[in-house]
């Protein structure tokens, strides 16, 4: 989809707004990347820990089309596992937002499809899923999740959900914990951040640590310190057994080896025979280093953002 010649495109930030006042007083509900990645990409926006508020230079304007012609997205992210939930919240989505940016409303994932992949770790669901998730611990257990991107799963701290607010002109956004928005394009695919991501997570990062140091702690040593965990653990399965390989500007882990990754806590299949280990270990790292080569193309992404990624929802919700 390209943006028609004889009309201007929308600020994104005027598109959303229906949606932010109608989820104004939802706890519950956060507007994941998108704005608030471009507000924290600009050297302007500056942030206060203490208020937990993100404040955009005036007049900041975000098309509502890519440089490539494509629909840029809007992701809501909810905090409950509740389908009903999650289906009110897409529904005021569309009805407020249309067809004016690509829609996504992601929740957390009932204990039951975590356990599904479990029993079948070389099934069909465990194939086509590249992209992580979180996941309820348990049925029996409120407010207990964990990041999962098969096989690998770790504890998210309570204060990795907190939101915070993206102060715009004259209205807020909610949107995660800046760390937690470094965090998430780290995770969020198999193949570590992606190609076409990194510029822009790279702008974000500097920006973020110069304008609050004190957040290098909270990644390291701090909250997100499991997410950083589940990153070197991905980053291990295209890039094994090497150091200081970088996950994000300024960032860098040493890496696991294959053997090591099979051994590692939070490998979640660890009482399977060592040659069932082995081969999905082998498996996730070829998917890994195959979608990386992949997201290198410049052609294929292009591609995909204009044909085919409204079509693969079910890839990218893990379905």
């Amino acid at each position: 989809m390209s943006s028609p010649e004889n009309i201007s495109p929308r600020n994104t930030l005027d598109i959303i707004r229906p949606f932010v006042t109608a989820v104004a007083n939802e706890a519950d509900v956060q507007i994941m990347g998108g704005v608030s990645t471009f507000a924290l990409e600009h050297p302007l926006t500056e942030i206060n820990t203490d208020k937990k508020e993100i404040y955009a230079p005036k007049g900041l304007y975000q098309s509502s089309y890519r440089e490539n012609g494509s629909l840029r997205d809007v992701d809501a992210f909810v905090i409950s596992s509740d389908a009903e939930r999650v289906a009110e919240i897409e529904a005021i989505l569309e009805e407020t937002v249309g067809g004016e940016l690509e829609r996504a409303v992601f929740g957390i994932h009932p204990h039951e499809d975590l356990s599904d992949q479990l029993a079948h770790p070389m099934g069909k669901r465990v194939i086509r899923m590249f992209a992580s998730d979180r996941y309820e611990v348990s049925p029996d257990v409120t407010g207990v999740y964990v990041k999962s991107l098969f096989p690998f799963a770790v504890p998210i701290e309570p204060e990795i959900l907190e939101p915070w607010q993206l102060i715009t002109d004259d209205y807020s956004i909610p949107v995660p914990h800046p760390g937690t928005t470094i965090t998430n394009y780290m995770t969020r695919s198999i193949s570590g951040v992606r190609h076409k991501d990194l510029p822009k997570m790279t702008k974000v990062t500097t920006n973020i640590l110069e304008q609050a140091p004190e957040i290098r702690e909270w990644l390291l040593d701090g909250p997100g310190k499991s997410q950083i965990e589940l990153a070197t653990l991905i980053a291990s399965l295209h890039t094994p057994g090497q150091h200081n390989v970088p996950l994000l500007d300024g960032i860098k882990a040493d890496t696991f080896t294959q053997k090591e990754l099979r051994e590692h806590e939070r490998f979640m299949l660890k009482d399977m025979m060592t040659f069932e280990k082995v081969a999905i270990i082998s498996l996730i790292a070829f998917k890994a280093r195959r979608l990386k080569w992949f997201e290198s193309q410049d052609m294929v992404v292009e591609f995909w953002q204009n044909h085919l990624e409204k079509h693969a929802q079910g890839i990218v919700k893990n379905t």
